[in-house]
């Protein structure tokens, strides 16, 4: 059985974020077009005010991203800025922190 380990290093918030939020629009780019644009036709094309009311939120919709992002990835950050070793052993791969109580692992 082999055992493989890396040197310990940090992940800041900020760039567990910009990974979550790039990974989002990665993922959803379609969504990304779509709901401005239909969006956008509410707003011009629709007389009722509620439906355009509709139409405003599709269109700032993705401004949200990294707003979401931060606040999705705030617990996952806690425990990445913490100086923590990869274990890669067996069928397992290891996160080891300090303080212990944030190990964990990954089958």
């Amino acid at each position: 059985m082999t055992r493989i380990e890396t040197n310990e290093y940090r992940v800041s918030r900020s760039q567990i974020a910009y990974w979550s939020a790039y990974e989002y629009i990665r993922r959803f780019w379609p969504a990304l077009i779509a709901f401005p644009i239909t969006g956008l036709a509410i707003v011009l094309f629709v007389p009722i005010p509620e439906v355009r009311w509709l139409g405003f939120a599709m269109l700032l919709w993705p401004l949200t991203i990294v707003a979401r992002s931060i606040l999705l990835t705030n617990k996952a950050s806690r425990r990445a800025i913490l100086p923590t070793q990869m274990v890669f052993e067996g069928e397992h791969l290891y996160f080891k922190t300090d303080p212990i109580e944030s190990n964990y692992r990954i089958h």
